[in-house]
């Protein structure tokens, strides 16, 4: 468990925005106490829905306090990104960071942003678009997200910025 030993080491283990928990990575004993409600059925036996799913290195190693979903990782390699498990369903996964490092680098300018920065948020924008275009839109959405909820009148753009329109035609 090498690889997950890095995440357990790092020294910070909570993402904010604007001062408020967002990104959450487990420490060893919340790792091992949340691995038996994921990982092992209520008998105890290996949960086949995950298993079936995912490889039995994979593990969840955070969660994302804003919409609930689950941060998972492949043990098996470090070459492996970091990926967003929806846990409704099992069924949707999105990447967020291709490996530890780039979590971390992600990770900081996400937790400096100033939300009330037009020009820092754009800037944000720009680096996710040219450093991480794979994982724009999970950085991009989050953001959204929570300045949809705590800025008055604040008009989610990261949509458009992406040309996507879900209007009817």
């Amino acid at each position: 468990m090498d690889y997950l030993d890095k995440f357990f080491d790092l020294k910070k283990k909570v993402l904010t925005l604007n001062g408020e928990e967002i990104i959450k990575i487990f420490s060893k004993n919340e790792f091992e106490d949340f691995k038996k409600e994921y990982f092992f059925d209520e008998n105890g036996e290996k949960n086949l829905a995950w298993v079936e799913r995912f490889s039995e290195n994979c593990f969840v190693v955070g969660k994302d306090l804003l919409c609930g979903d689950w941060l998972c990782v492949d043990a098996s390699s470090e070459q492996v990104g970091i990926y967003l498990v929806m846990k409704d369903d099992w069924q949707g996964i999105m990447l967020i960071a291709p490996s530890l490092e780039d979590f971390v680098k992600i990770g900081e300018r996400f937790s400096a942003l100033n939300i009330k920065s037009e020009e820092e948020m754009a800037t944000f924008k720009a680096f996710l678009r040219l450093q991480y275009p794979q994982c724009e839109f999970f950085w991009g959405d989050l953001v959204d997200i929570y300045c949809e909820n705590e800025i008055e009148g604040y008009e989610s753009s990261y949509l458009k910025d992406l040309n996507f329109d879900d209007t009817d035609k």
